[in-house]
């Protein structure tokens, strides 16, 4: 890689970082709902957009467009849920399980399908690496649906 795109990215990277730790803090060190702590919104949506463009200049990390849609998707519906002034209990726990599912599922990925040489070589290779992964996404679907769902609603669509 060339040496000048290697500091641009480090650069960028960094940035983006700092961003996202500006935002936590803010968002943690504010009262909830105040308008400071609305300033959490603007670390997903520097990420992603830092993302896209080295994506685009860089080319060739067709993964990150996919990462920009999921934050694309996340960042909507934070938009919506503050233009409707908040969320209800259930809707506060599905938004948080579904985004901590996520990223719990892209880390688990990133490190057994992403990483297979730290794995033993008996595994390297075939469908078990994929399967933490599939673990962790079906453990984020059931806990979604366990608490989110009410269980009348739930034995109705069972039945």
């Amino acid at each position: 890689m060339d040496p000048r795109l290697q500091s641009v990215l480090l650069a960028v990277h960094i940035a983006a970082g700092a961003v996202g730790l500006a935002s936590g803090l803010f968002s943690m060190a504010s009262r909830k709902g105040a308008r400071v702590h609305r300033f959490a919104l603007i670390a997903p949506i520097a990420i992603t957009a830092a993302a896209l463009w080295l994506a685009v200049s860089v080319g060739g990390f067709q993964i990150v467009y996919i990462f920009t849609a999921v934050a694309l998707i996340a960042a909507a519906g934070d938009v919506r849920m503050i233009r409707a002034g908040g969320l209800t209990p259930n809707g506060r726990l599905a938004r948080h399980l579904w985004r901590m599912g996520v990223a719990f599922t892209v880390s688990v990925m990133a490190f057994f399908v992403g990483q297979q040489e730290y794995l033993p070589k008996a595994v390297q290779g075939t469908v078990l690496v994929g399967a933490p992964a599939l673990i962790a996404l079906s453990a984020t679907l059931f806990w979604l649906v366990q608490r989110t769902w009410p269980k009348r609603r739930r034995a109705a669509a069972i039945a």
